[in-house]
């Protein structure tokens, strides 16, 4: 799992920080909760650069029920989304945006 993001709570459900990789650096990102959510399927959470809503977040459990948000990031410069996830470090206040690329199938 490659970290591609560090984040600092800031509120009760809002962080601030930054996603990096060779390809993309922002450096003034926010997640804020989703208010206007229209179903149990709507995003509970957005990231914000400025005005500008770059990725839609859904709370989520591990399977040992740490909760985690998880992102859906889209770019026309991707070939496809992808589907990091803000884990908490462990003190309640840092978090990382972890990424790992999805396996493929294998042809047999």
């Amino acid at each position: 799992m490659t970290t591609i993001g560090t984040f600092i709570r800031t509120g009760e459900d809002e962080y601030v920080g930054e996603l990096i990789s060779f390809t993309i650096r922002r450096d003034s990102l926010r997640i804020v909760p989703a208010t206007d959510r229209t179903g149990d399927k709507a995003p509970t959470h957005l990231m914000m650069d400025g005005d500008i809503e770059v990725a839609q977040g859904w709370l989520n459990h591990t399977q040992n029920d740490r909760p985690y948000i998880s992102f859906r990031i889209d770019d026309p410069g991707f070939v496809a989304p992808i589907y990091p996830g803000l884990y908490d470090r462990g003190d309640g206040r840092t978090f990382h945006l972890n990424w790992s690329r999805p396996k493929k199938r294998r042809d047999d």
